[in-house]
């Protein structure tokens, strides 16, 4: 329907000029189109879709193809209709970015309805790998350059440029869409201790070397070493830690700390521990009026843990920039503009897409500040 036509003196039609009427919006995107354009190695676990040397994983019941191809049409759908200019700076960060080929796919719609302003933010651990470099070049190329890559979401804050920061630039820049897929780059292999209960807690981060970049220590406790080592080298390869007894303490942008701890008797005796050893931490903090740091509480935990081994309890201690962490870091961090961030999630085929809002926070097995 076009509700500008008019009606002049001599009851003739005025009809708006054609370059003022809406451009056509591209056809979604088909599983078909997909299939056609892509290659596919598969096992009997899952699958492995590539174009041009970028990728995503599949599985019927974690990340179908139908699935990913709704959410790639949601995501455009939405921007199509929410910012109709097409010379408005977007810009795109996407949190697990791993092989590209969903944002690939999402940047060809964009370009596909004549979006002109298009800047991509992506973000992977993995990406210190140098094996990543040729996608990331791939990718870069087929979005005329316009993209950083960061291994963290606390890599992407803390960049600079010229006397401010990226991500204030990008706050101001324009819009903002958070794209957040989990699983972020491959399907999560178990360590050990499979199947996830109300009294486990799950845990998956590779590790980092760099207060700057990490957002989170895992804390293990137990008293077999050799299951520990274990543990914590398979989280190193990334896989995922399914674990009673420990805890994850998470740091967000304005250095407070949250502790998040299975629901269980040997959970909760050691979220009431770190928590009595942290507070003496914070209430030093909130007198000198100092920020809480990572790497102020890493030596906290150092401290706690040479009173449980004196007991005969083994430890380990693990800095890791943790997924949940991250996309909880990312939705406060552009959280209080005027034009609120847009957040699009596909989890294991459960798609999510709504602005900066009511339900912004992660929700673990259980949290306390």
């Amino acid at each position: 329907m076009l509700s500008s036509i008019g009606i002049n003196d001599a009851g003739a039609a005025n009809l708006p000029r054609q370059d003022t009427l809406p451009a056509a919006l591209p056809a979604p995107l088909t599983a078909r189109h997909v299939e056609e354009e892509t290659d596919l190695n598969a096992d009997d676990q899952h699958a492995l879709r590539g174009r041009n040397g970028l990728f995503w994983f599949e599985s019927k019941e974690i990340a179908s193809l139908d699935a990913r191809i709704t959410f790639i049409n949601n995501v455009t759908d939405r921007i199509f209709h929410t910012i109709p200019a097409k010379d408005t700076p977007i810009t795109l960060i996407s949190l697990g970015a791993g092989g590209l080929l969903t944002e690939a796919y999402i940047h060809q719609r964009l370009q596909q309805a004549n979006y002109t302003n298009i800047a991509w933010r992506i973000i992977d651990v993995l990406y210190s790998d140098k094996f990543y470099n040729k996608f990331l070049k791939q990718f870069k190329d087929e979005v005329g350059g316009h993209c950083r890559a960061f291994t963290t979401e606390q890599a992407y804050f803390k960049k600079a440029i010229g006397s401010g920061s990226l991500v204030e630039d990008d706050k101001v820049r324009g819009e903002i869409i958070v794209l957040a897929i989990n699983p972020p780059t491959t399907f999560k292999d178990s360590v050990v201790k499979p199947g996830k209960s109300a009294e486990t807690l799950e845990f998956f981060g590779m590790p980092q070397s760099d207060y700057n970049k990490a957002n989170a220590i895992f804390l293990l406790l137990g008293r077999d070493k050799s299951l520990l080592d274990r543990s914590v080298k398979g989280l190193s390869e990334g896989k995922t830690l399914i674990w009673e007894n420990g805890l994850k303490c998470c740091i967000d942008n304005n250095g407070k700390h949250t502790l998040i701890y299975a629901s269980s008797d040997k959970g909760s005796k050691l979220f009431a521990a770190v928590s009595k050893h942290l507070s003496y931490s914070d209430n030093m903090d909130s007198t000198t009026g100092l920020k809480n740091t990572l790497e102020h509480i890493d030596k906290r935990l150092d401290e706690f843990l040479m009173i449980v081994e004196s007991d005969g309890i083994i430890g380990r201690k693990y800095l890791t920039s943790d997924y949940d962490a991250s996309l909880l870091n990312l939705k406060d961090g552009f959280a209080g503009r005027s034009h609120p961030a847009l957040f699009a999630s596909f989890d294991k085929n459960v798609i999510e897409i709504k602005n900066q809002g009511a339900e912004t926070g992660i929700c673990p097995l259980q949290t306390a500040n």
